[in-house]
Parts: structure tokens; C-alpha cells; sequence
């Protein structure tokens, strides 16, 4: 599936780059995506190694079918009469994107990794800064570049150090870290500032303030690939990384949890005085991603498992929020809360969809979600009863908000500066239904989801 995936990206870019038509981009993803979706089985896909540099788990296989699905997505949902003279451009960089997290998730080195981690910058913040809305774009860029290039410059000096002392960079061999290394005296703070980078991409809480400023300020489709697929690119590095050196910190590991879980909770009370739409939907990943975290330093099997399901939930359900977000723009021409009171009376079928989201948002059934944050929580709980007050409160605001969400933007009295518009087309719809729908359909068989 690597070889079709790469053959079909080097063909879209040089048809790209010779001004052909755009319209089979989109396709092809999308063919790309059933063909490797259908390749995946935890029985048959639990590992294996094509080269020395690339390695393919079941981890790796849905967070590369998750990238090919929202990146067709997102074409899709760019409006080809406002930007018709960029759109190649633009679905150039998508394939590029596409190429650079595959390759990252089925990476075996953590020298390529990194590589690739890094280059993951260049075509988000390419998005950000040519098909943003504001001019303070610029500024939510460097916020981003700075945040992730400064804690990822650790990372790299580990990684140098590894290196030197083990002789190789393999995520899946041992390392020499012990008593005769360099690293020996304070192998829990080594640990803690090598993955570093990682809680910043996801983000933890006290170094999320990138976060928010990239989604208000970027496109729709650039907000749906940072929340969509991105945000994963950590998660999948600190599973990664983590999971070999676990055993060296576990008097921090108790201490980090609950610090997410803390952080989870406060940007879940920030997400309840949010008057913009995007802005909130960005708080509420933030809130999600901690719970993952604070799961994964648990060393449990579950909280692996959860982490990949919570991980693919939250891909589909945040990015087709985005996607209904900007819909409740288009139409209402604000993404005020305040602004787009009453919308129920004249668009129910984008409320509709609109329903449904906040329901996974909030983790209802049927949806994988709940399956995700029940995994999540035991595996919590299994290491630290303590943390039950906080996961209560947390798992009550997330519904409150996601509520709050639903019932400001959709009921109330119409505002008098509403502009009454046309109803959306039946792609948007349809982009917000491919959204939902794989968060319903993947829990008639969750086993492709527990890759441990």
C-alpha cells in the first residue's frame, strides 16, 4: 500500500506542477484510502517491516487512513469559485502533506522522524499564511513555528545522544540507558524533555497557546488537517517514544497525569466563556488530546488502545465540526456565538448534522468516542484512583460546553443582522456526513482499532 500510495502522490504532483486539472486529487485519496483501509487487519497487520527505515503497524495504517480521508475532505470543502486560480496549488501541498505524514507514521528511525516531523511545519504553515482570513495569520504562523521548533530542539540533542551511546536510532530496539551512560542521573527529567516536543504538538496545557491562533486564523481546511491529523503526529510520536522508557520514570509518570488531566479540565471551563465558534472547537482538543495523554504515561494496554481510538474519533468528529463551524460562517456571516442565535428556524439541516457532532463531541453512543474515552478512563483510573474527581468534573464540562455549543448557535431569537443566504449546498452536507459517519460505522467492528 506505501508503493500505490507513493506512485499515485508522485503522478497527482507532476500533473500538478504540468497545470492539469485538479478535480482527480480528491479521487484518488480517496481510492487510496478504501484500498489501504482495506488492507488492515489486526490479526494479519500487528507488524511488519518493508525496509530498513519504514515499519507498518496497525497504529500507523488508521492514522494513515485517517490523513488520506480528511485530506479529500478538505479539498472538497475549499470553494473552487473563490480560489479557482489557487486550488492546484493547493491540492498540491495537500499531497505533499499526505506524503510527509505517511512516511512519518511508518517511520522506524527516529532520525527520520524527526526529519519528517519538522517538515510537517512547512506546507501547514504555507496553508495558514496564503488562504488565512485575518492578517494576524502571520503572527499565529510564528506562534506555531516557534512553539514546536523551540521544544523540538530537545529532541534532537536526545536523539544525538541515543544515537552515540546505542549506535542506532530504531524505535523498537533497546536502548543503552543505564548506569554506564552519560544520561544515567536523571534518566525521568532525560525522558521528560525528550518528549517535549510532543506534548507541545498535541498540545499539553501552559503550551497550547499556538493552538488556538492557528485554527481561528487558518482556513477551514487547514483547521481541519491541524485537527484532524496533526494533532495525531504527536500523540503517535510520544506512543512512540514513550513506550520503550516507560520503565525509567515512574515516580513522574503518576505526577505528569495528573498535571494533563488538571490542564484538560481548565481549558474545559475556558471552552464555557468562548464566544467563538472555531475558537471553542480549538479548546476542546485541547481538552481531549490531555485525557489521551494523561492515559498514555498510565503503561497500560488499554490506555494504548484508547489512545489510538480517542485519537481517530477526535480526528473525524473535530475536523467535521470545523467543516459545520465554517458552514455557520458562510451562512450567518459570523462565528459568534452571540451573532448566530436562531439558525434552527431557517437551516434544520445543518443543524441536524450539527446535532450529531456535538453528540460524538460529548462521547454519546454509539459512537467510537465512547469507546475511546471508556478505554481511556479505566486505564486512568486503573493507576490512580485519585484522579476520579477530576476525570467527573471534566467528563460533566465536556458536555456542558458541547450543549452550550449546540443551543447558542441554534436556538434563541434570529438576530435582525443576520443575513438570510441560501441553504448550503448538498457537498457541504455531504463533507459533514463523511465526517460522522465513520464514527457510527467503525464500532460495528472495534477490533480494528485495538492494535496492543
Amino acid at each position: 500500500m506505501m508503493a500505490l500510495f507513493l506512485a499515485s502522490s508522485s503522478s497527482l504532483i507532476t500533473s500538478l506542477i504540468n497545470k492539469a486539472n485538479w478535480t482527480p486529487v480528491p479521487h484518488s485519496l480517496f481510492i487510496v484510502t478504501f484500498l489501504w483501509l482495506a488492507s488492515l487487519n489486526s490479526e494479519t497487520l500487528s507488524f511488519s517491516s518493508f525496509s530498513t527505515m519504514c515499519t507498518s503497524d496497525l497504529m500507523s495504517g488508521e492514522l494513515s487512513v485517517l490523513s488520506l480521508w480528511i485530506s479529500a475532505l478538505m479539498i472538497y470543502s475549499m470553494n473552487p469559485t473563490k480560489m479557482l486560480s489557487k486550488l492546484s496549488s493547493f491540492c498540491m501541498i495537500t499531497v505533499f502533506l499526505n506524503i510527509t505524514l505517511i512516511l512519518a507514521f511508518h517511520s522506524s528511525s527516529l532520525v527520520t522522524f524527526f526529519i519528517l516531523f519538522e517538515t510537517s511545519l512547512i506546507p501547514t504553515i504555507i496553508m495558514i499564511l496564503s488562504w488565512g482570513y485575518q492578517p494576524e495569520r502571520v503572527q499565529a504562523g510564528l506562534y506555531m513555528l516557534f512553539y514546536t521548533l523551540a521544544a523540538s530542539l530537545p529532541l534532537l540533542v536526545n536523539i544525538i545522544f541515543l544515537n552515540m551511546e546505542s549506535n542506532h536510532s530504531s524505535f523498537f530496539s533497546p536502548y543503552m540507558v543505564g548506569p554506564t551512560t552519560q544520561l544515567s542521573a536523571a534518566p525521568a527529567l532525560w525522558w521528560l524533555i525528550m518528549i517535549l516536543a510532543f506534548l507541545v504538538k498535541m498540545p499539553i496545557f501552559v503550551s497550547h497557546l499556538w493552538l488556538p491562533k492557528a485554527h481561528v486564523e487558518a482556513p477551514v481546511a487547514g483547521s481541519m488537517i491541524l485537527a484532524g491529523v496533526l494533532l495525531k503526529l504527536g500523540g503517535f510520536g510520544l506512543i512512540r517514544v514513550s513506550a520503550p522508557f516507560m520503565m525509567m520514570s515512574p515516580k513522574v509518570l503518576p505526577g505528569l497525569s495528573s498535571f494533563c488531566l488538571w490542564g484538560g479540565l481548565l481549558t474545559s471551563l475556558i471552552c464555557l466563556r468562548q464566544s467563538d465558534m472555531k475558537a471553542l472547537i480549538a479548546y476542546a482538543s485541547i481538552g481531549h488530546m490531555a485525557i489521551i495523554m494523561a492515559a498514555a504515561f498510565s503503561n497500560s494496554t488499554w490506555a494504548w488502545d484508547g489512545a489510538l481510538t480517542l485519537m481517530v474519533a477526535h480526528g473525524a468528529c473535530s475536523s467535521g465540526m470545523f467543516m459545520a463551524a465554517n458552514q455557520w460562517y458562510t451562512q450567518s456571516g459570523s462565528r459568534s456565538l452571540t451573532m448566530s442565535k436562531g439558525l434552527l428556524t431557517i437551516y434544520p439541516m445543518l443543524t441536524m448534522l450539527w446535532f450529531l457532532l456535538n453528540s460524538a463531541n460529548m462521547s454519546a453512543p454509539p459512537t467510537i468516542n465512547l469507546m475511546g474515552e471508556i478505554l481511556l478512563v479505566l486505564a486512568i483510573l486503573a493507576s490512580n484512583t485519585l484522579v476520579l474527581p477530576i476525570l467527573l468534573a471534566t467528563t460533566f464540562i465536556t458536555g456542558a460546553y458541547s450543549l452550550y455549543l449546540f443551543s447558542q448557535s441554534t436556538h434563541g431569537t434570529l438576530s435582525e443582522q443576520t443575513p438570510l443566504k441560501p441553504a448550503a449546498k448538498s457537498i457541504s452536507f455531504s463533507i459533514i456526513g463523511l465526517h460522522w459517519a465513520p464514527l457510527n460505522l467503525i464500532i460495528l467492528s472495534p477490533e480494528i482499532l485495538l492494535w496492543t
